[in-house]
């Protein structure tokens, strides 16, 4: 058979397309990304939205047996057994994805909080264990894409583990610094680290974000460490509690980023461009120069 496949607003490595890939082709199945310019025919596609808003494929191959998954689709679409169950992806990273330089890697799903901007404990349910899928033939570090590394009690062994790949890590998401204990972050410390990113939310978590901040500095340089600052939430503008977290950063020597809020449940959801404006304020760093009531976005 035929079998494409579509990540439609993946900027990363997909862990979805990459299981399908390597279960067709271990079937002997001719794999390969759709391109609706060559495709017109093939026996089935496989396309996954992660944003609500993201434009569907206008293109479509004829006859094929259309699949769409990902939370842009449907928060509750899981893969088949057959499919989620696949650990070894060696295969798939060569033939999708031979340019990128990094793994993805989960040992945990799920989390035990349940934020109202975030669909992690609706779509994958409490923190639980699963197993680690193989590396990149061609990675150079792995992206730990956890959403709560220390949510369960099994994070020695899994850190241990992580470790023993001998790679730097990136924890992109799961390090809640609001929880974070001394005997974790020494251990983090131990590893090699290529970047961990924590997170400060809301304003009314100060006491235990700063908590955290104290304690993860003493053992990792806030140099490997990034900040992302939720703005857009509560509120369609930028407040003074926003900019005050960007400063409280700073001034540990952590790198703020600010995220603006998306409403996965209305597609129709737009940041407003006072949001876009301060996440450009932040995230290309303008805030070490000028000060937010003296930007003006479209002049520099």
């Amino acid at each position: 058979m035929e079998i494409r496949v579509s990540a439609i607003d993946s900027k990363m490595v997909n862990l979805a397309i990459l299981k399908i890939a390597q279960y067709y082709i271990k079937k002997g199945h001719n794999v390969d990304w759709y391109n609706p310019i060559f495709d017109l025919y093939c026996d089935k596609l496989y396309i996954s939205k992660i944003f609500t808003f993201s434009k569907d494929i206008e293109y479509l191959p004829i006859n094929a047996e259309i699949i769409k998954g990902g939370t842009g689709y449907d928060v509750h679409s899981k893969l088949p057994d057959e499919i989620e169950d696949i650990t070894n992806l060696s295969q798939a990273y060569e033939l999708l994805y031979p340019q990128k330089n990094y793994s993805i890697i989960f040992t945990t799903r799920g989390c035990v909080r349940n934020c109202p901007f975030c669909l992690v404990r609706q779509k994958e349910g409490l923190t639980h264990n699963v197993h680690m899928t193989s590396l990149n033939p061609n990675g150079k570090y792995i992206e730990v894409l956890d959403n709560n590394f220390f949510s369960s009690n099994t994070w020695k062994e899994r850190l241990d583990l992580l470790k023993s790949l001998d790679q730097p890590l990136n924890f992109n998401t799961g390090i809640d610094v609001r929880t974070l204990t001394h005997e974790q972050a020494k251990a983090l410390g131990n590893c090699k680290i290529k970047r961990i990113h924590i997170a400060w939310d809301s304003i009314e978590d100060e006491k235990q974000v700063r908590k955290g901040f104290d304690i993860i500095t003493k053992y990792i340089s806030p140099s490997y460490i990034s900040c992302y600052v939720l703005v857009g939430f509560k509120q369609p503008n930028i407040i003074d509690s926003d900019i005050y977290r960007i400063r409280e950063i700073w001034k540990y020597k952590i790198a703020p980023f600010a995220m603006g809020y998306i409403n996965y449940d209305d597609s129709q959801h737009k940041r407003t461009q006072e949001v876009k404006d301060f996440q450009r304020w932040v995230n290309r760093y303008i805030y070490k120069k000028i000060k937010w009531q003296n930007y003006k976005p479209r002049k520099i």
